[in-house]
């Protein structure tokens, strides 16, 4: 199992500690969207007006992320839907841009392709090996169970069958005579046995994404019968808004109501006829975020859903995003995350050693 998923496995593992603190690393690298402060902005939807402009009528405005830290620059994102024979992810969509804007002089900084931005790539050769989802995804699921299936059976011929030979089980005891390839085999297993309890987690959790009957199954178990659904309005006028800045009354209510969030989503509709616009308040944990709907004429809140307002199937799918990250135990998880990623990388590294060294010995000893 450990020959076919290792490759993957380890794939998985560097990614891994690359994104378990991508927020962290954006924030020391990109130094070029740092921008000074101003006691006044312009109001949101100028700027909108601003980089739709800047980006013409063939590319409409997808999103807006803005960060609760003031100088930060405002980042747009647009992207478009493709279907194509292609077998890459890049082969998802016809493009995926980010324009990044100076709030305080509606100064457009820069267009980035974020289709190949560096963390955009780990992020794909995490979910999918840089393969279309529908690809991908089931390589890396099944890699995952063989991982998990290796990590259980391990542990049960690892376990010590007495005090004394459990002595030399859960601790290094190298001397200076003590040969390489013991030191490769206690690597694997003295490691491998605590990783097991955080790796079968991040596998499980892993596996919920990569395996869609399994996440169906797991919410057809935990949906709750009579569960309170978000009834939105659909009659909105749109003409004669009650604002003159529906965005930016939009902006305002929801900063009021989440003064402590990290930063806000706006999520524009694709159609026309869609006449909402959906806000993400976000927090270091996922699960925390609040969404809003908003009429997208007049910036009013027609809704909002919390994670008390959310049914058991809804609250695990939440709690799954911030358990495999990390995030749902802040810094401290992250770096659990990191370490058992990083320990997840060595296992296929020792136990191709391991294998490969008894092979060569095997075919020394049928030569002699």
């Amino acid at each position: 199992m450990g020959l076919i998923s290792g490759p993957i496995i380890f794939i998985l593992g560097v990614t891994g500690c690359i994104l378990a603190f991508e927020k962290e690393i954006q924030h020391l690298l990109n130094r070029e969207n740092r921008i000074e402060t101003n006691t006044q902005r312009f109001p949101l939807s100028q700027i909108a007006g601003n980089v739709q402009r800047y980006l013409g009528k063939k590319k409409q405005i997808s999103s807006l992320e803005i960060s609760a830290d003031p100088q930060q620059a405002w980042r747009f994102r647009t992207f478009q839907e493709d279907e194509n024979d292609g077998i890459w992810y890049w082969n998802e969509k016809s493009y995926y841009e980010s324009v990044f804007v100076n709030p305080y002089s509606n100064k457009i900084l820069g267009l980035e392709n974020s289709e190949f931005s560096f963390f955009r790539v780990i992020l794909y050769l995490h979910w999918s090996l840089l393969l279309k989802t529908s690809i991908g995804q089931p390589i890396v699921g099944i890699a995952t169970l063989l991982y998990f299936l290796s990590l259980v059976s391990g542990l049960f011929l690892w376990w010590p069958k007495n005090k004394t030979t459990a002595k030399k089980r859960f601790a290094f005891k190298w001397k200076s005579t003590t040969g390489i390839r013991r030191k490769i085999y206690d690597l694997h297993s003295i490691l491998g046995f605590y990783l097991v309890s955080i790796g079968v987690t991040l596998a499980f959790t892993g596996m919920v994404w990569a395996f869609p009957w399994l996440n169906k199954a797991i919410q057809s178990v935990l949906s709750e019968q009579g569960a309170k659904e978000l009834s939105l309005p659909q009659n909105v006028a749109a003409k004669n808004p009650e604002t003159a800045d529906p965005l930016e009354e939009l902006y305002c209510q929801v900063t009021r109501e989440t003064s402590l969030a990290k930063g806000y989503a706006f999520y524009f509709p694709k159609s026309a006829d869609n006449p909402h616009i959906t806000t993400v308040a976000i927090f270091d944990k996922s699960h925390q975020s609040i969404v809003f709907t908003a009429n997208k004429y007049t910036g009013k809140i027609v809704g909002r859903v919390s994670f008390s307002d959310k049914d058991s199937a809804q609250k695990f799918e939440d709690l799954n995003y911030d358990i495999h990250l990390g995030l749902i135990l802040g810094i401290p998880g992250k770096i659990i995350v990191f370490i058992a990623s990083l320990l997840s990388a060595s296992l296929p590294v020792t136990g191709f050693l391991i294998w490969y060294k008894r092979k060569k010995k095997s075919k020394s000893n049928t030569k002699l």
